[in-house]
């Protein structure tokens, strides 16, 4: 689990299980302090907290990384790279853009590299990217859009929703899968070949 600043975000985190591993990215890492989850890892410049703030991380946190402001990868990246180092074979990161289209942007790019899969958090959206196969999904938000981050998805079909696809096309670019719904008590999602993309995502 990695989480950013935003307030808001830590109703949506699961409550905490043995196996997870906690990082607080900047003041994130006060935020699941002041939610009483546990905070193995404080890794940043911390440059969004106050002197107080500061003792109390390095007070409780099993660990610090602390970075200088000037440096070459943003506090997300640094934190992504620990969560691999430390054997993640999944990650959920909560509240990771701060409201910005650079981190925003940033973050789809580093879920394309990573090895592992990388689920985004925040109050209205999950995002994450699927790979060739089959996919299950239940209902749980208001619309679900799918986008080709390759040349072209092959293959697609949706079943279980209130517009379905049969081994269709889904081009990089294309607006055909926004914006869709679940339709049924299961649905499902299938493809040969691409990448793509799935927001999940709910009307404030």
């Amino acid at each position: 689990m990695i989480t950013a600043g935003a307030p808001e975000h830590l109703s949506l985190m699961p409550d905490a299980d043995a196996g997870d591993f906690y990082i607080g990215v900047d003041h994130g890492a006060v935020r699941l302090l002041d939610a009483s989850l546990p905070l193995h890892v404080a890794v940043g410049d911390f440059d969004s907290v106050t002197p107080e703030e500061w003792d109390r991380v390095q007070q409780q946190a099993e660990r610090v990384e602390h970075h200088a402001p000037e440096k070459d990868e943003v506090d997300l990246e640094l934190a992504v790279r620990l969560a691999i180092r430390q054997g993640a074979d999944e990650i959920h990161l909560f509240a990771g853009t701060g409201g910005r289209m650079d981190h925003a942007l940033f973050a789809l790019q580093m879920m394309e590299g990573c090895p592992v899969p990388v689920t985004m958090h925040d109050r209205q959206n999950r995002c994450r990217l699927l790979h060739p196969g089959t996919h299950d999904f239940t209902n749980g938000y208001d619309y679900i859009s799918f986008l080709s981050l390759t040349g072209k998805v092959t293959g697609l079909t949706l079943s279980g929703f209130r517009y379905p696809l049969q081994d269709a096309v889904l081009s990089r670019g294309s607006s055909r899968c926004i914006s869709n719904e679940i339709d049924a008590r299961r649905a499902s999602v299938s493809f040969r070949t691409g990448l793509l993309l799935v927001v999940e995502s709910s009307d404030l």
